[in-house]
């Protein structure tokens, strides 16, 4: 599993636009029938590797979770949020066996290795990458190539950056009953009595979260209790590296702003992993 920290505040990442990318291809006239099967041919292509990324990130994600909490998805809230999503996108049992058994360190991939890698990108952005791998030599060497591809360097970031548990809030009655929002004051009150260190509601793809930060050392407690006391389900439980607040870089410049973007869109479009997230301002 792949996590990717940035420096920066996002609100001016997302305000700038990439560059436009142009392809151009030519090629012979050929009958209908052809062409038809090579478009069919490039289309399956294609879904083959978008499926084996989101498989390779499924994998990722529980052998990891199991690492972390355990295989026993009752006490481990991220094991089981990646069961439950796994298991909806039709994620093989064998390849979910397969990967709780490397996350207790069995069978033949058990020497897979969590590497980080620290570098500064344009505008003094500092980032930090941290990779499950079991090819470190190679997917380090891919990262640091996407580094100096956009005129970054590696570098020590980590002083810039805390470690953090970062927990996304579902809606009161998940699980059943009718679903309801919750006070944020209510639950920002339950999770600092809990130990969070911070709480703070951000934009998702779902829309806006109240999502809970602790020390990474506490974050499955304070995941069980906020889930028990407020009642609502976990959607995200993750340990991220979040910058402090103090060394935030306010990223105007375009240019950079563009640069960060296409190393990102890099890190989730090549077969390493995905990422995870970025430190959020």
């Amino acid at each position: 599993m792949a996590l990717a920290s940035c420096g920066c505040r996002g609100a001016h990442l997302r305000t700038c636009n990439a560059s436009q990318r142009c392809w151009l291809s030519t090629t012979a006239c050929v009958s209908s029938g052809h062409n038809r099967w090579s478009k069919i041919r490039h289309e399956k292509g294609s879904n083959d590797m978008a499926r084996q990324r989101v498989w390779s990130a499924f994998s990722g994600e529980i052998t990891t979770a199991t690492k972390m909490w355990g295989p026993d998805p009752n006490a481990n809230p991220r094991l089981a949020l990646a069961l439950t999503k796994a298991k909806k996108a039709g994620f093989p049992k064998t390849n979910i066996e397969a990967a709780m058994a490397r996350g207790q360190g069995i069978g033949p991939s058990s020497y897979a290795e969590v590497v980080t890698v620290e570098a500064m990108l344009p505008a003094g952005v500092a980032c930090i990458v941290e990779f499950r791998t079991e090819r470190k030599a190679a997917t380090l060497q891919a990262v640091r190539t996407m580094v100096k591809a956009i005129s970054g360097r590696e570098s020590a970031t980590k002083f810039l950056f805390s470690r953090r548990g970062r927990i996304v809030l579902g809606r009161k009655g998940k699980g059943g009953g009718e679903e309801e929002d919750m006070d944020p004051d209510e639950a920002g009150m339950v999770a600092l009595d809990a130990g969070a260190v911070d709480v703070a509601e951000e934009e998702t793809d779902d829309g806006k979260k109240l999502v809970v930060y602790s020390e990474h050392t506490d974050t499955k407690a304070v995941a069980d209790r906020c889930a028990e006391e407020l009642g609502v389900g976990i959607e995200e439980c993750d340990i991220v590296w979040v910058p402090n607040e103090e060394t935030i870089v306010e990223l105007r410049d375009a240019e950079a702003a563009g640069k960060i973007l296409e190393f990102i869109e890099k890190m989730l479009n090549e077969d390493l992993s995905v990422v995870k997230g970025c430190g959020r301002g």
